[in-house]
């Protein structure tokens, strides 16, 4: 990130620990990047936006063209709030309720069922809607661990491949109206080659079955290179000369020749623009064992303990001594850890830990597990900072209890 190490300790003697901290060069860095996935003039970039839901983050991908993936009325308000129209905004749903479909449908926004008890229920409470996408299952998935792996028929998401054409013909029936396709095969794909599959099989799909639409998703899941090994990258050069041939051959014989090619990346656009600042509390030996304690706790990251996932761990010390060690943090919880025998600089208590790459499902997960208070958020513009959301008070655990 575009800031060094006395930048984040007077932010940290400032504002207090923890902090996440956001980089908004790195976050239009990689929004440039990803809109330049195809040259094909048809081509749609979407936002996922469970991926980082800050209001003032939102507005920052607005402005530089992006349109937005929500999971639900909650993010769809918030996208409204950041300025999206109600055009820019399209709805996946997963088990939604009655109440949450009609206070959607009522927005007239592009809503996407993935069953037919979904499609159902959404025509039940706007009968002959007009704006229905439907998520498809492929037959497989791809991501780092199986809690991220949408695709295949172990997970929960999508309609099967065989029950695609009675939801389209129950759709006809109910004088609803099919305006797109959408699916997704999961998430952080490091293979060019994956994203290429994924692509090319909805196509086969769309083209096998006649289907015509106005959008088609591919889906999302860009991966970054959480573990800092430059040889683990995705290959965007290989991936766009790929793309562009792909979509030029649909595009020649597919019906609807203004059908918009979409994508929905959210953990690209702002996993590795943010860092997560916290303060080391404790130095405990036990046998062999070093445990190096912190106020990050799984309340503040929950990856780590969640999936098992990899962030790489730096400390502002002034130590040098590299021994193996524990990270944890300050929840009650045996499984609350930042890492587990990883050799690194010991430091000493009182100095700063820093979680990289902590800006997609870091604060977006957090919670208030042993009523913790969820951090500050602070974004950095060269050497200008501005706090983007204040840091939770006690007041704010208590204002929901009569």
């Amino acid at each position: 990130m575009r800031i060094d190490n006395i930048q984040i300790k007077q932010l940290i003697e400032k504002h207090g620990s923890p902090i996440y901290l956001y980089d908004k060069n790195q976050i239009i860095e990689n929004i440039d990047t990803i809109k330049n996935i195809s040259n094909n003039p048809n081509l749609a970039i979407n936002y996922a936006v469970k991926a980082n839901s800050n209001l003032n983050i939102l507005k920052l991908i607005k402005e530089h063209g992006m349109k937005v993936d929500s999971t639900g009325y909650g993010e769809y308000i918030i996208n409204r709030n950041a300025g999206f129209s109600d055009e820019d905004i399209y709805v996946v749903c997963n088990n939604l309720t009655k109440q949450e479909l009609l206070l959607l449908a009522n927005q007239n926004i592009r809503i996407s069922a993935d069953c037919i008890d979904q499609l159902k229920t959404l025509n039940e409470v706007a009968p002959g809607y007009q704006n229905v996408m439907l998520r498809v299952n492929p037959t497989f998935g791809a991501g780092e661990n199986e809690s991220i792996i949408t695709g295949g028929d172990k997970h929960k998401f999508g309609i099967d491949i065989d029950d695609l054409m009675p939801c389209i013909n129950y759709i006809k029936e109910n004088n609803m109206k099919l305006v797109g396709i959408n699916q997704h095969i999961g998430s952080l794909n490091l293979d060019y080659k994956t994203i290429v599959l994924a692509v090319t099989s909805l196509i086969d799909l769309i083209n096998a079955n006649n289907i015509i639409v106005d959008f088609i998703n591919f889906g999302g899941g860009f991966g970054i290179n959480y573990n800092h090994d430059t040889n683990n990258q995705l290959d965007f050069t290989s991936l766009r000369a790929e793309l562009d041939v792909i979509f030029t051959d649909f595009l020649n014989t597919y019906p609807n020749k203004e059908v918009t090619l979409e994508f929905e990346p959210g953990r690209y656009i702002v996993a590795n623009a943010s860092i997560l600042i916290g303060t080391v509390t404790s130095i405990k030996r036990r046998g062999n064992d070093i445990y190096i304690g912190t106020d990050l706790g799984f309340s503040q990251l929950a990856r780590p303990t969640m999936y098992n996932s990899h962030h790489h761990i730096s400390f502002i010390t002034d130590n040098e001594l590299r021994r193996e060690c524990h990270v944890v943090g300050n929840m009650c919880e045996n499984g609350d850890y930042l890492c587990k025998n990883r050799k690194l600089v010991i430091p000493d208590i009182g100095d700063l830990v820093i979680v990289h790459d902590t800006g997609a499902y870091g604060y977006s997960m957090a919670s208030n597990f042993n009523n913790r208070l969820r951090p500050i958020e602070i974004m950095i513009d060269d050497q200008q900072h501005e706090v983007i959301r204040r840091r939770e008070t006690i007041e704010d655990l208590l204002n929901s209890y009569k």
